[in-house]
């Protein structure tokens, strides 16, 4: 059985299984984000990818997305950039409420799954369970992912 999160520190990798509402789908896949805000800290020092789970209804792994840069920001330099995640300033700032700083991660284009990779076989295969806001890959995972994606070719790509 594969686990794909990592639950130890031997089986990180660098990249990120990340959580988002229904409604964020059709913004990802449009690619109209470009900057994704979490309260947390990501457990890794350079995070590489971001693998997008979107929640009910859609239940699926849809994408990935390069990290092109990731920080930890002050909430109001975060509200200044709210736009670029698809957030208004208010938004925003509603979801920091209580927190000094955000993890920031820059992204780039969102390379859309071959077919989205479903909950159901996900919890068949991997017993998975989505994340609430994100998780680690595990090195099998990752791989499993990727092979699952159709990203097979890209993973030696810089």
């Amino acid at each position: 059985m594969i686990d794909l999160e990592a639950t130890k520190t031997a089986q990180k990798t660098s990249s990120l299984l990340v959580a988002f509402e229904e409604r964020w789908l059709e913004p990802l896949l449009r690619n109209r984000v470009s900057v994704v805000f979490r309260k947390r800290l990501p457990g890794v020092p350079s995070p590489d990818w971001l693998y997008l789970y979107v929640a009910d209804p859609t239940s699926a792994i849809i994408g990935r997305a390069r990290v092109q840069r990731y920080e930890r920001m002050f909430v109001n330099d975060a509200i200044a950039i709210a736009q670029r995640g698809g957030l208004t300033r208010d938004a925003l700032r509603d979801y920091a409420t209580a927190f000094d700083r955000l993890s920031v991660f820059t992204i780039g284009p969102i390379a859309e799954s071959q077919k989205p990779i479903y909950l159901k076989y996900l919890i068949d295969v991997f017993h998975f369970e989505p994340p609430e806001e994100f998780y680690v890959l595990s090195k099998e995972g990752k791989a499993a992912i990727d092979k699952l994606g159709g990203w097979v070719d890209e993973q030696a790509q810089p």
